[in-house]
This record gives structure tokens, sequence and C-alpha cells, in this order.
């Protein structure tokens, strides 16, 4: 082992005694003694990063809960990117297997609507699509499109009502009914935008995103949730053009 990783090591397990070769000063305080400070820095500073990553999840459990979860997960996943908040990506998945928690069964999928924010705020620009290109497009032309999403779009479907969730967690909203949500996360002039997606919209902006036209991904949607309708396809079709969604388009067979 080089010395390099000996000191990460120690820096990340909290009882382990500082490396071999560390030198300190001559004002009474221990080599041992300033390594901790060091460490205890660090792990403040890791969890500041969590915590402004998901200040949902630590509203939830509150400051002290958090601070356990936060030092469980940093233990279990080290830091491996000098971006802080996306060393929190494993998150969700440790969540799903994090027994303290476990009787908290919507937070895997809260968190990934948190890192869902954070990767919009954080994706690259993008040149919208110009709208005015698909006007006199015939219903069978539309259902020939194929639309490039823009790099700071997300979508994320849930068991729980993970709209409901976030919007009582922000004050925008009431106590959720538990019952299933999807919801689309964009960016919109430099701020996060969650709406509340339609029954079946998950399952067509899936296919949509895939490289589906249109039509075969209103197809495919129908297949897995029939509750989708062509008032559906039309709302979310309204919102990915009002909110210049759209990074290209290519006609099937063109």
């Amino acid at each position: 082992m080089t010395h390099q990783n000996a000191f990460f090591e120690a820096l990340m397990t909290a009882d382990m005694t500082p490396p071999d070769g560390l030198i300190g000063h001559s004002d009474g305080v221990s080599v041992g003694q300033r390594f901790n400070v060091y460490r205890n820095n660090v792990f403040h500073n890791l969890i500041e990063a969590l915590q402004a990553a998901f200040p949902l999840i630590e509203k939830t459990l509150g400051a002290p809960g958090f601070q356990i979860l936060a030092k469980d997960f940093i233990k279990a996943h080290l830091p491996s990117h000098p971006v802080l908040y996306r060393n929190g990506q494993a998150l969700p998945d440790f969540l799903s297997d994090y027994a303290p928690l476990a009787h908290l069964g919507y937070l895997p999928d809260l968190a990934r609507l948190e890192l869902a924010i954070s990767e919009v705020c954080d994706a690259p620009d993008h040149t919208p699509y110009p709208a005015q290109n698909l006007t006199g497009l015939t219903e069978t032309d539309i259902n020939e499109l194929s639309l490039e999403l823009a790099p700071s779009v997300r979508i994320l479907g849930s068991p729980w009502p993970i709209y409901m969730l976030w919007a009582f967690l922000t004050d925008k909203g009431d106590a959720p009914d538990m019952k299933p949500q999807e919801v689309m996360v964009f960016r919109h002039e430099f701020s996060p935008i969650i709406r509340l997606l339609p029954p079946g919209g998950y399952a067509f902006l899936e296919a949509v995103k895939g490289g589906e036209p249109l039509g075969e991904a209103m197809t495919i949607a129908e297949a897995s949730d029939a509750a989708l309708s062509a008032e559906t396809v039309q709302t979310i079709f309204n919102d990915v053009m009002q909110y210049a969604l759209v990074k290209s388009v290519t006609m099937k067979g063109k």
C-alpha cells in the first residue's frame, strides 16, 4: 500500500491511527490529535455536501438522523468525484438496503428525485429546436417524429406519491395520499421544475427518450399503462415544446 493510500484509508476510518511518517509541531498537540481534527473536518464537509444535495431527506429524518445516515453512507461509499454532490449518486440504492430506515420505504425514491434535481441543474445547456418548424404538420407526420430531449430532462416513476411528498416537504402541498406517481424534472430559466405526469406519462417519455417515434412511443406506453390517452400525450407534448425541452427532431424514414 502506498503512503497516499494509507493516508486515505486512515482518514476515512474513524478509529484508525494515523499512518506512519506524519510530522507534528512542538506545541503539545500530538499527530494523532491533529489528524483527528482533520478527519472530522473532512467528514463534516462531506456531510454538508450531502445535506445540500438531499435537503428533503434531511428534513424527513431531522438533522441528527441525517448525520447518522450520512456517516454510514460515506463509510460505505468513499468519495470519488470532485463535484461533491455526485458522491451521493449511490445514496438511493444505499437507502434501499439500509435496515435502520427500512420502515420509510419511500426514502430511496425521494433521494432519486433530489438527485434528479441536482443533475438537471448541473446538465449542459442546449439549443432548443424551433417549435415553429413543426407548424403545419399532420397528425401522421407528428406520430413519425422522434424527439431528442434536452440533457436537462429527467423522468421518474415511483410506487410512492413522489410528487406529493416533494410538495409537502417544500411547503407547497398537503400530506400525501399513498398512491404511485410519476414526475418529469427539468431546468427552465436556471431553475429546476418538477411536474406531475398524468397516468402513462412515464412510459411514454421513457419510450421517447429511447428514440421511438411519437406514435410508436404511445403504442408502447399504452401496452404498459392502459390509462394513457391521446390527451395525455398532447399535454406532455405541449409541456415539452412550451419549455423548449427538445434538442432535435427527426422524422421516421428521413
